[in-house]
């Protein structure tokens, strides 16, 4: 009921069916799993390590685009939206004009004292060097894991060929050996 509320509030003043896409929130958990299994089974095997390097790279280079030319240009006065309601796109000639120091100034205006222009570049470092340490230890265990999974399967094709049966590296290991039912 509240979504459709929502949309009923956008559709009367915008005069769009619409919403946010805020709700979608609760469910980016399960999207991401789907969203694993699913590569995992299209994919071979040999590259099944690297598909978290390829969702932590790609969502962190959105995450970069959005907040360096779409939000905070737009919070600045950078950009503006166009006639149509669309925002228009960050050109250089922007960025030249306002300048990156002036940027910060106009972000913190009406924020407080809590909050001025020195500290909120200090945490927009801060927000750089998380991110880029995400996609460096991604871009570091890709290939260890890409390495353990070709292992694994490997392993299982060796213990199948044989016509052996190698424990499964998922189970844990039993303490006793198997007893034959043969009696001899």
């Amino acid at each position: 009921m509240g979504l459709l509320y929502d949309v009923l509030l956008i559709f009367l003043s915008k005069g769009m069916a619409t919403s946010g896409g805020w709700y979608l929130y609760a469910v980016v958990g399960a999207e991401v799993a789907l969203c694993f299994a699913g590569l995992y089974s299209v994919l071979p095997a040999r590259v099944h390590g690297w598909v978290a390097f390829g969702g932590v790279l790609l969502f962190g280079l959105l995450d970069l685009y959005t907040v360096h030319a779409v939000a905070m240009p737009y919070y600045s006065g950078m950009i503006v939206h166009k006639a149509s309601g669309a925002i228009a796109a960050l050109h250089l000639a922007d960025l030249r004009r306002v300048g990156v120091g002036n940027a910060f100034e106009r972000l913190v205006v009406y924020k407080g004292a809590a909050l001025s222009a020195p500290w909120l570049a200090a945490l927009w470092l801060a927000y750089l060097v998380a991110t880029l340490a995400i996609l460096i230890a991604g871009a570091r265990l890709g290939p260890h894991l890409a390495h353990q999974r070709t292992h694994q399967a490997r392993n299982r094709i060796a213990s199948t060929a044989c016509g052996t049966t190698a424990p499964s590296p998922d189970l844990p290991a039993t303490s006793s050996p198997r007893k034959s039912s043969v009696l001899l």
